[in-house]
């Protein structure tokens, strides 16, 4: 955008914004001594809606989130249960942690189940999925495909929000999956997650590497709208065709979009 004469210009002294706000207080602490009071660490501070740690209520119908007393950036790392939260008297695996959601409903937790899920059923779930895509474990592209769409589902079983943290670095994994598989819808719609994510976070939505997403972007959506339409009868192509010009609409709007993204960047700005 441009720049007002006086505008206060700011930068981000952190490469991971995708962070929870307790860890990136903790590193500016650590390495800069300083408490960040950006708008976006008081929002979450202040409100408790930080989605980037949150899960969703389970209370039937409910839209509020709540986040997980833990500190924890990948499911490989062990949960460190803050000692506020730790009761001395009770089995450490079996602690039952009480919370409300940000509408007020109360959450009960168990340790021990949670600890389980994040470690062990989706730990091992992204495990086998990198193993597979490094060629560690014989796979099929279609075997690799079905597996990301396992993780995903994983995901929205317990809960977690869809700008969860560990979701940043995992969706261009799963794009790159569907791809292999030639399932360019389903990789599109991970790109455009992984998209929606890194525009909820980023100052003004503009950064370089939003580039590459759109590009990737668009050229899945191509594609999409260049296959399988052989594969369809005569009285058929009408709307097939119809459904191949939105998605090169879509392409093209992801265009527009990359190059904006490199013009904001990239290009000259000026100054009022």
């Amino acid at each position: 955008k441009n720049v007002s004469k006086g505008e206060e210009l700011t930068i981000s002294l952190l490469p991971d914004l995708y962070q929870s706000s307790r860890t990136r207080q903790k590193l500016l602490n650590v390495t800069r001594r300083i408490e960040c009071t950006c708008v976006r660490c008081k929002v979450e501070a202040e409100t408790g809606t930080e989605y980037l740690s949150a899960f969703r209520c389970p209370e039937n119908g409910c839209k509020g989130l709540f986040n997980l007393p833990l500190e924890t950036s990948s499911p490989d790392e062990t949960l460190q249960w803050r000692p506020e939260h730790l009761n001395s008297t009770t089995d450490a695996n079996n602690i039952r942690m009480g919370h409300q959601c940000t509408q007020g409903h109360d959450v009960v937790l168990e340790k021990g189940r949670v600890s389980k899920w994040v470690n062990g059923v989706l730990g091992e779930k992204i495990k086998e999925f990198i193993h597979r895509m490094q060629g560690v474990k014989p796979s099929t592209p279609e075997a690799n495909r079905e597996h990301a769409k396992k993780i995903l589902q994983t995901t929205k079983t317990w809960g977690m929000h869809p700008s969860h943290r560990m979701l940043y670095v995992l969706y261009p994994m799963l794009a790159e999956a569907c791809e292999k598989a030639e399932d360019f819808s389903q990789s599109a719609m991970f790109v455009q997650a992984a998209i929606s994510c890194w525009e909820k976070i980023l100052p003004g939505k503009y950064w370089p590497i939003l580039s590459l997403y759109y590009d990737s972007l668009a050229d899945l959506l191509k594609k999409r709208a260049e296959t399988r339409t052989a594969e369809y009868l005569d009285d058929e192509r009408e709307n097939i065709k119809k459904g191949r010009d939105l998605f090169m609409r879509l392409a093209r709007e992801a265009e527009e979009r990359s190059k904006e993204n490199k013009r904001i960047c990239f290009g000259s700005g000026s100054i009022r």
